[in-house]
């Protein structure tokens, strides 16, 4: 397994009426395209997941990185021009980037196969939002999680709560209440 991974940024795809780059699609902006018409929304879904894979397919092309088949941890931090929009418009990002990441299937036909699949089985994400006037946009790092791989297929990742935190010892006495109804 490799210990390395991936980063690049994607420049926002949105522009002001002077030409500078705003911010990415958040849920209200996807929401506003929908509320036109459904085949709206389609299509700024469908133009938001193919800016990912875009740059993810030019990133994995210019590192000579494959696709990974492991579990992979993604850190996503949306670069905003100001603090205009809340955080969980900024989160609704999330879906397009994931989306972008993984390998296309089914009928999701756009997808740069970076990451196997967008399901908490395959991916961890940790989202941050920042503030930078000057490059708003996204930069997204992925790192394959041996650890996690490995406890998976040991079967670590089937293990109640409660085995986990009394095995752990992490909580002390908060994992002697679990299980008991409280």
């Amino acid at each position: 397994m490799r210990d390395e991974g991936i980063q690049f940024f994607i420049p926002s795809n949105r522009l002001d009426s002077k030409g500078r780059r705003t911010h990415v699609d958040g849920w209200n902006e996807y929401i506003k395209a929908v509320n036109k018409g459904r085949q709206v929304g389609a299509a700024r879904e469908r133009e938001n997941v193919a800016l990912v894979a875009d740059y993810a397919r030019l990133a994995m092309s210019n590192e000579a990185y494959g696709g990974l088949e492991e579990m992979a941890d993604v850190y996503v931090t949306f670069i905003e021009r100001d603090m205009r929009r809340d955080v969980p418009n900024v989160f609704g990002g999330l879906k397009w980037v994931l989306d972008g990441l993984s390998r296309p299937r089914g009928s999701k036909r756009v997808g740069a196969g970076l990451i196997y699949d967008d399901s908490p089985k395959w991916v961890r994400v940790y989202p941050r939002v920042e503030y930078c006037a000057d490059s708003p946009g996204v930069h997204i790092a992925v790192v394959p999680d041996a650890a996690a791989w490995e406890c998976k297929l040991r079967g670590v990742r089937g293990r109640s709560l409660a085995d986990i935190l009394s095995t752990d010892n992490q909580l002390g006495d908060f994992a002697d209440g679990l299980g008991t109804g409280w």
